[in-house]
């Protein structure tokens, strides 16, 4: 097998559709009708080429070398939040706000696999999804970086069984333009999104208020 050369470029094919199905990737060549399936480490490396960060471009060597020096668990929680943040970049573009809500809170529900009852402590590991988050983020978001991480990470807390509530604000300064900004607050503290001074952004009113009947349907755990 041949080596790449540290600054070889890479980027998708045009002819591949794929998605993401649990810490894997599927991809469908449209040229030849043919499946392939890429593991963790291959599905990493896919969501970085699928990012719009550098032209779709990446240096496999340095993004291979800093995925392995991650523990198993790391390379876990990145993988699935580097999926998470590819698949809310491509529908943020793509779908009103509120249809994408309404998709967020479906896939927020809590996973049985969290097997956390009412009164039960929950082992979801907070600080390590808001981690792989961030650094997933840093390598696949060019700009507007916060309302993807902010989903990304309301999506894992509920479905880890943690309560999550998604918050939106906005901020002008004099003469300047309009900035918004997403954070996520969980048990009264903000979990992501508090690298900006929040107290300076006027809060926006709750989802629920702003999309009556958002959560129809949809029974939070």
């Amino acid at each position: 097998m041949s080596r790449l050369a540290e600054d070889t470029r890479l980027r998708l094919a045009d002819e591949n559709v794929w998605s993401g199905l649990g810490e894997e990737v599927v991809i469908l060549d449209l040229a030849s009708s043919s499946y392939l399936g890429l593991d963790d480490v291959g599905a990493a490396v896919w969501g970085a080429l699928a990012s719009s960060t550098a032209d779709s471009s990446c240096s496999m060597k340095k993004t291979l070398k800093r995925y392995r020096d991650r523990t198993p668990e790391e390379r876990r929680a990145v993988t699935r939040a580097g999926l998470l943040i590819v698949a809310l970049q491509t529908v943020l573009r793509v779908l009103p706000f509120q249809r994408v809500m309404e998709g967020v809170y479906r896939v927020a529900r809590p996973s049985p696999s969290a097997g956390v009852s009412p009164g039960e402590h929950s082992h979801f590991d907070r600080d390590l999804a808001v981690w792989a988050v961030e650094a997933a983020g840093r390598r696949l978001l060019s700009r507007n970086p916060c309302l993807p991480k902010a989903l990304a990470v309301l999506i894992l807390f509920r479905r880890g069984g943690e309560p999550a509530e998604l918050r939106l604000g906005v901020n002008r300064e004099a003469d300047g333009p309009v900035q918004a900004h997403a954070w996520v607050e969980s048990q009264g503290q903000v979990v992501i999104g508090g690298d900006v001074p929040i107290e300076t952004y006027t809060r926006l009113p709750d989802l629920d208020q702003k999309f009556p009947g958002l959560r129809k349907g949809i029974r939070d755990d």
